[in-house]
């Protein structure tokens, strides 16, 4: 028998005085296993267990039942559940007898639970009574032991101490079987961390779902809990849920113990936890894992009726670095986070120069005159500041001293961004003709400009109460972004500041633009003007203001910025700390209407565009009468004097001719005419008046491929060149289709009347009688009532427009570098289509059919396999169906894991990057998303970029990145902890003074020339 003393403090931890508490008594059965253990790699060992049983319900009920006889109360065995009459840990509890034997001679006992000896003290003897002290963790409690006689416990007591002796050399043994007779690697804590993953098709716990948290548990102690994760059967942890968290262990004590224990239970707000099941990770795959995932199998946790559970629990277990410990000690304590996810956040901070409120401008001074000899001057006092290296000369500056200031380089960058395929120079020069925003008078619009690069985003400086803001060298308003995918866009905001800090307030957006780069060309400097819409997606948008910018693009390798649109554009997210900048973000990528809400205009936006499919009507009709008519197109000078060769038209007479006389060529020839078709759309392209709209050559992109540079040098646009003849086309397209819509109006109302008259001559011919009919009301209805109706159909024109969007810009070389390898493969597939036998693979394999399935053979079939489909029973055909099933899903069993481990690791990694850098999160397109595109007005204009010669020390300087502030990106690289990718922003080689020599400036003299400079680095060596 087992008598359990009232604690001092119970378990729950409640004061319990022993006056109130009975005595509680079981008649249980404790046995001390010796077990021979196999190590895993050769060996054995053996391990002492202390087991306890306890009687079946049956037996203890005829027990209780003699002893309610006897009038004996106190010796009634109670009932007691686990976690209330012991210590034992579930860990402990016996849920696996394999590795023991039945107790000899005792009927109606059942397992309860074991624990490795050493968790057992012997406190001292009380005749046939044995005071025992159990230690789990933190968890002490003392039972007595009560035997029939004092022999009986004498012998258990040497037992027991033995077996406590011999513990020692039991643990030797095994460590040395574990390491093979070597000490263990490391003698210090070795810190793991472990992540709960995610757990699928778990148990039941309420009616239809659980809320299900997993607790781990080491040698008896609770190491960790996740949250609950409510209302569902397949939770994911991410760090936001407690999915995380460090465990600590020597070696030796790792492998002396069960390993870890993952329990799961579903959390009942009234009553108990349910345990939904568990299991184990056992030492050896705590300790070798590095990271890999590792699914295990839940079994029912002890004391459950059940011989199996439904579930799987999905980790990840590896050593710690020094970053997974800093992070999770941050993260644990609440911390604010690491300076490096500080850093990456900094860009957005609403602390900018500028944006005084409006009580401010009323009493600001913003603009003096100055005489100049007999000349009257007026000066604007420049915003957000003065130069601080000039201060007293560029507090005051004239129009034209600004716009001089406005042209120089700026003097500060900021370096942002992770990608390697280049570099992407962009400085905010400043805006024209903006609207006022704000209440009027002197107070005006609060300007800023937000910049949006695939996963990054910065600000300029606030100019204030101007209409017409410039920004200079000084101020914040230059950015190097570092190109990760060619085809990204650059997208630009224009917004009036607003410094309020309510809830729902936020900086109204004046306009803004997107940047077309993939026809841009490298080292050329481009100044583009571009005009400023609230939107690109629907046709509800004016003109309000410009903006001028200065970007110029840096590129090692041409051919890996081609080879990068292979592979399908990665997707790119922004997350912000507060609302304000989210929908800065927000309105800078997709403007100032969100199509994703439901709106009647948006409905009939995206049916006019879908409509104005058409269009392309006029490029083919235009293609095909230059065909047709072979009419010139490509340029040849002979004789001094310019030709157009109809080179289109002679390519489509000579290969329909071929193909007339070889139909078996006609495969090959489709490829090859929708890849001539590209080309014509590109040269058409190429031979619009203005250069803003023309692409790069299909032969540019394929001698890039294979010679890895591009052959084209960079060249010169004028500011407005070729304008007449760019008006006149725009005028002449604009007409076109004007006059296209008009007729297709006209005809379309001409149509309506000739279906009103009709049916009004039908309704003459038919039945009258029916009342309900008559005096019907058409009058409008609210749209509102029908949005459950309406709202999924504009989600289907949304993916329309949007598809249809993608593959005109394919098709018309908008997207450049795709359209080059749409052509390339059509081209590819053709010349492989002119090997490819058509005519005899068609002429065979119609012969095998005809003689495979139509022969009298078939009557075989028919007699030994067909005809014995029908003796099939009931149960056989029932029999085939489960097995057919279960060759589906056993098909889909790959498909639907590689889906789950997909949805694991986009929900984890949103929210690591919601923890690092805000919860606010925006997708930011790559392809182009918008209807109408961005072309820069006619006075921008482009120079070939050379950079000047600059002394040695300066050009040290600048390629070490002097005058830049480094500012990662988004992007999150490993697993479990992923760490901010950062890439060096020194242009500096390793073992090389310079990265480009050639910049030096041989031949200035004085302290800044080369040969002082290489002294003083000498000096330096020397010394």
């Amino acid at each position: 028998e087992v008598v359990a003393p009232p604690p001092i403090t119970s378990l729950k931890g409640a004061l319990v005085p022993r006056v109130f508490v009975s005595r509680r008594r079981r008649k249980v059965s404790i046995e001390v296993h010796r077990i021979a253990s196999a190590g895993h790699q050769g060996g054995s060992y053996e391990e002492c267990i202390v087991r306890v049983l306890n009687p079946n319900q049956k037996v203890r009920e005829e027990q209780n039942k003699k002893r309610r006889n006897k009038k004996d109360e106190e010796l009634l065995d109670q009932d007691i559940a686990d976690d209330e009459s012991t210590v034992a840990h579930p860990e402990m509890m016996d849920a696996n007898t394999r590795n023991f034997a039945a107790p000899d001679g005792l009927d109606g006992w059942e397992e309860k639970y074991r624990f490795p000896i050493r968790y057992i003290t012997v406190k001292g003897t009380n005749r046939t009574g044995i005071f025992v002290q159990i230690t789990l963790g933190r968890m002490k409690q003392t039972r007595q032991l009560i035997f029939d006689s004092m022999a009986e416990a004498e012998e258990f007591r040497n037992v027991l101490e033995k077996e406590i002796r011999n513990e020692k050399d039991r643990n030797d043994a095994k460590l040395n079987v574990v390491f093979h007779g070597k000490s263990p690697p490391e003698a210090d804590d070795i810190t793991f961390l472990v992540e709960i993953v995610s757990g699928w098709d778990l148990p039941v716990g309420d009616l239809s779902t659980s809320d299900p948290y997993v607790i781990a548990s080491f040698d008896g102690n609770d190491v960790h809990k996740t949250q609950v994760i409510e209302k569902t059967l397949d939770p994911i942890w991410t760090v936001k849920t407690g999915s995380l968290f460090l465990f600590r262990s020597k070696a030796e004590a790792l492998y002396l113990s069960e390993g870890l224990l993952f329990t799961v239970k579903d959390y009942d707000a009234l009553g108990r936890d349910e345990k939904l099941g568990m299991f184990y990770v056992a030492p050896k795959v705590v300790y070798e894992a590095k990271g890999e995932r590792l699914e295990f199998k839940l079994i029912p946790t002890p004391g459950s009726k059940k011989k199996e559970v439904p579930g799987y629990v999905a980790i990840r277990i590896r050593r710690a670095t020094g970053h997974d410990i800093v992070f999770m000690n941050e993260h644990v304590h609440k911390k604010k986070k690491t300076s490096l996810a500080e850093s990456a956040t900094q860009q957005l901070a609403t602390a900018q120069l500028g944006g005084g409120g409006a009580l401010r401008s009323y009493f600001r001074r913003q603009t003096r005159h100055i005489k100049d000899g007999d000349r009257d001057i007026k000066q604007y006092k420049v915003r957000p500041g003065p130069d601080p290296k000039r201060e007293e000369e560029t507090t005051w500056l004239s129009k034209e001293q600004i716009e001089a200031e406005c042209q120089r380089e700026s003097d500060h960058w900021l370096d942002v961004g992770n990608g390697r395929l280049g570099r992407l120079h962009v400085e905010i020069l400043g805006c024209d003709e903006l609207p006022n925003l704000d209440s009027g008078g002197r107070n005006k619009t609060d300007t800023f400009v937000a910049l949006v690069y695939e996963d990054c985003v910065v600000k300029t400086d606030v100019v204030d109460d101007c209409l017409n803001p410039r920004w200079l060298p000084w101020s914040k308003r230059a950015a190097i972004f570092h190109i990760h995918h060619s085809s990204s866009q650059l997208f630009l905001g224009v917004f009036d500041f607003d410094q309020s800090v309510a809830p729902g307030d936020d900086h109204d957006l004046i306009g803004r633009v997107a940047v077309d780069l993939t026809n841009l060309r490298k080292d050329t400097m481009y100044v583009m003007v571009y005009d400023l819409y609230t939107t690109a997606r629907i046709s509800d948008r004016k003109k309000l203001g410009s903006i001028t910018i200065r970007l110029r693009l840096e590129v090692e390798d041409d051919r890996a910025v081609l080879l990068s649109n292979l592979e399908p554009p990665p997707s790119f997210y922004v997350n912000v700390k507060t609302r304000k900048d989210h929908r800065v973000v927000q309105f800078t990528c997709s403007g100032k209407y969100d199509t994703s809400k439901y709106d009647i205009k948006f409905i009939n936006s995206y049916i006019e565009e879908i409509l104005s499919v058409q269009h392309a009507s006029f490029y083919l009709s235009d293609a095909f009468m230059r065909l047709m008519l072979w009419r010139g197109t490509m340029p040849v000078r002979m004789l001094g004097t310019t030709y157009h060769f109809p080179i289109h038209s002679l390519a489509a007479f000579v290969s329909l001719t071929v193909v007339v006389e070889r139909p078996e060529l006609f495969p090959a020839w489709s490829f090859a005419l929708f890849g001539w078709t590209m080309v014509a759309t590109m040269d058409y392209r190429l031979h619009l008046p203005t250069p803003w709209l023309h692409c790069k050559h299909f032969l540019e992109h394929a001698f890039t491929l294979f010679y890895g540079s591009t052959p084209i040098a960079p060249y010169s646009i004028e500011s407005h060149e070729n304008a007449k003849e760019a008006i006149a086309f725009e005028e002449g397209w604009r007409k076109r289709i004007t006059e296209s819509e008009e007729a297709a109006a006209k005809e379309y109302e001409e149509n309506l009347k000739a279906q009103e008259e009709y049916q009004r001559e039908m309704d003459e011919i038919g039945d009258v009688s029916d009342i309900s009919a008559l005096n019907k009301n058409d009058g409008g209805i609210s749209v509102d009532p029908f949005k459950s109706v309406l709202y999924p159909v504009q989600q289907n024109l949304q993916m329309v427009c949007k598809y249809l969007r993608r593959i005109r810009y394919v098709l018309i070389w908008e997207e450049s570098y795709i359209s080059f390898w749409v052509t390339a493969g059509c081209f590819l597939v053709s010349i492989i289509f002119l090997f490819v036998p058509w005519f005899f693979l068609i002429q065979w394999t119609a012969r095998i059919l005809v003689w495979a399935l139509f022969g009298p053979w078939m009557k075989l079939v028919d007699i030994f396999y067909v005809s014995k489909l029908d003796d099939y029973t009931e149960e056989e055909l029932m029999q085939q169906r489960l097995e057919s099933r279960k060759k589906r899903r056993l098909a889909t069993a790959t498909a639907l894991a590689e889906a789950r481990i997909k949805r694991e690791d986009a929900m984890k990694l949103k929210a690591m990057k919601a923890y690092y850098f805000g919860k606010y999160i925006t997708r930011v397109p790559v392809l182009k998303e918008d209807r109408y595109v961005d072309t820069p007005c006619l006075e921008s204009h482009a120079l070939p970029f050379k950079p000047d010669p600059l002394p040695l020390s300066e050009l040290a300087m600048q390629e070490a990145g002097y005058h830049r502030t480094r500012i990662p990106g988004q992007h999150l690289v490993g697993s479990m902890i992923p760490q901010i990718e950062t890439v060096s922003f020194t242009e500096a080689p390793v073992g090389q003074a310079l990265r480009r020599p050639n910049l030096v400036d041989k031949d200035i003299a004085g302290p800044e020339s080369t040969t002082a400079a290489y002294a003083k680095i000498g000096s330096l060596v020397v010394c």
